[in-house]
């Protein structure tokens, strides 16, 4: 879908997911997409002890890195989104010491809770704005084919409306952010965030 449309986008990636399957992490990043680190399992990540999290994160990061290394090496950020979107303190002192970055969220399909692919289209779609990251989710049964159904509503009409699609990097590197970085921010990405139309 998103090749179809010539999108490049950021994947927040589980671990356990990471290790099942490193051929479709293999084909993402030869297709120029970004690969971010989600931890190794899909669990909350407040209720973790934080060298449970920093394990976690370490982990994830050795399956992530084959992929992503020469986008490190050439001063890409790495990004962590969180589990379930949930941290505190010890954890950005964690993400800090392995060199992470912490991202949330801009524009949030809610597509976890909702199955109705036209509402969360409309809601993001809505919703979107100069600078927004926008959150969906894949991993398997209903969600592939309901955000395919939303991407394929979603991408053409934003880039009908002078939107541009990009990985979190691309955006952080546009942006004043990247210039005054402190170690995190209060957005995330999955897939795309977005610039706004040009004058």
């Amino acid at each position: 879908m998103l090749r179809q449309y010539d999108v490049t986008a950021t994947f927040f990636v589980i671990g356990e997911h990471a290790r099942a399957h490193p051929e479709i992490l293999a084909e993402l990043a030869e297709a120029g997409h970004e690969l971010g680190n989600h931890l190794l399992r899909d669990e909350p990540s407040a209720g973790l002890p934080v060298a449970d999290f920093e394990q976690q994160l370490q982990e994830t990061h050795a399956l992530l890195a084959p992929y992503m290394w020469g986008r490190w090496r050439s001063g890409a950020p790495k990004w962590c989104r969180p589990g379930h979107g949930w941290f505190d303190e010890r954890m950005l002192g964690a993400m800090e010491r392995q060199g992470y970055k912490c991202v949330l969220g801009g524009v949030y399909g809610m597509d976890p809770q909702l199955h109705a692919p036209w509402l969360i289209s409309r809601h993001l779609t809505w919703g979107a704005y100069g600078g927004a990251i926008i959150v969906l989710h894949d991993g398997g049964g209903h969600r592939v084919t309901q955000t395919v159904q939303v991407l394929d509503w979603m991408i053409p009409r934003l880039l009908d409306q002078g939107y541009e699609f990009m990985t979190l990097s691309e955006l952080w590197k546009n942006s004043t952010y990247s210039e005054t970085d402190k170690g995190s921010t209060g957005e995330s990405a999955s897939p795309a965030g977005m610039v706004p139309p040009s004058p």
